[in-house]
């Protein structure tokens, strides 16, 4: 059983990822680590319309 992370990832974040030309840059970890399942995403409707 995995330990799996729950975290709030900010909009910033995502665009960083998408933006960055850095394939180790922080922000692409962290969605390396969304992809493979090792963080959870948690977010409110707030957070998803934004």
């Amino acid at each position: 059983m995995r330990n799996n992370v729950l975290a709030v990832i900010d909009t910033n974040v995502l665009v960083s990822a998408l933006l960055s030309k850095d394939l180790n840059a922080n922000t692409i970890q962290i969605i390396k680590a969304i992809i493979d399942m090792r963080i959870t995403p948690v977010y409110n409707d707030e957070i998803f319309q934004e």
